[in-house]
């Protein structure tokens, strides 16, 4: 389902790859529909997580360059779409996890951005929503854009490490969520 996806054709047929995608994680959604709905609601949600971690970690896998600003645009373009989508098919199927309608814009966000202080800005915002976002993920999305030179990822990955470090949660910052209906552990599900 999710082969298609960091390719040319998804690049240049976003809707139709992600239609094939969604048309998949339907026949699944039908499934469960004769579950209890408090059942449902929770194999819904944790499905919504899954696609959308396995749509990242594939992206992220890829090994494809986003080259020039036409082809960035696209791709930020495809994400948003994708994800306005996948988001609108689980909520409306009772999901509870609406806090995942950020992700894909958010990550799509940094692929906007030319200068390196503005990508790392972008980076620990991501951090602070997601305290997972991990600096493997920070290389792997990274490695999409063509357009950052060796010596600015390193800059980039050195000062989002540190800064990491620096703003790590505590762990009463978990307490008070139902981490069952929370994003905040979205990226321990991309596993690169």
């Amino acid at each position: 389902m999710y082969a298609k996806l960091g390719t040319s054709e998804w690049l240049k047929h976003s809707e139709h790859v992600c239609g094939e995608l969604l048309e998949g994680v339907d026949i699944h959604i039908q499934k469960l529909i004769d579950l209890d709905k408090t059942c449902l609601q929770d194999m819904l949600s944790h499905l919504h997580k899954q696609v959308l971690a396995e749509y990242v970690r594939t992206l992220m896998k890829k090994k494809m360059k986003l080259g020039d600003e036409k082809i960035q645009q696209q791709a930020v373009e495809a994400l948003c779409d994708n994800n306005q989508r996948i988001h609108t098919l689980f909520i409306e199927a009772g999901s509870k996890m609406d806090d995942l309608k950020d992700v894909l814009p958010r990550l799509a966000e940094v692929l906007t951005l030319k200068a390196v202080h503005f990508i790392e800005f972008e980076l620990m915002n991501l951090y602070k929503s997601y305290p997972d976002f991990s600096e493997a993920h920070v290389c792997a999305w990274l490695h999409l854009m063509a357009n950052l030179s060796t010596s600015e990822l390193r800059m980039i990955r050195k000062s989002f490490s540190e800064l990491r470090e620096l703003n790590a949660p505590k762990e009463t910052d978990y307490q008070a969520q139902d981490l069952l209906y929370s994003g905040r552990d979205f990226f321990s599900k991309v596993l690169l």
